[in-house]
């Protein structure tokens, strides 16, 4: 990303799950693969957030010190701006955790994240 960013360019990652642990997530009986061994690893079946095969059967919920770890110190913050945003519709938390639609969000899926790196012009 910070090589194909020209002046000006903006990349949007969504979703980032942030917590209070740092947590690796699978949903499949028989997944044992550890990335970090200072995440907490955590096997739930019924978890609706790893997204079964759409997503490999895997998350990574991030508490802040992991993430600055992992994920923004490998950003030049010299010529790029981080910025983590909460999303809203309406000035609410989405997801909507009362609708329908959301009755197998969890809520470490509330409120949605998104991570925003800029490069400056």
């Amino acid at each position: 990303m910070q090589r194909l960013l020209r002046p000006g360019g903006k990349c949007c990652i969504v979703p980032i799950f942030l917590a209070d642990q740092y947590v690796e997530l699978p949903d499949l009986f028989g997944f044992t693969k550890r990335f970090d061994r200072t995440a907490r690893f955590v096997l739930d079946p019924t978890a609706s957030l790893p997204g079964g095969r759409l997503s490999g059967g895997y998350a990574r919920i991030y508490d802040l010190q992991a993430f600055e770890r992992r994920i923004v110190h490998h950003v030049d913050l010299t010529s790029f701006r981080v910025t983590i945003l909460e999303l809203r519709i309406d000035g609410d938390i989405v997801p909507d955790l009362q609708l329908e639609c959301h009755k197998h969000a969890t809520a470490i899926n509330r409120p949605y994240r998104a991570m925003v790196v800029e490069r400056p012009r």
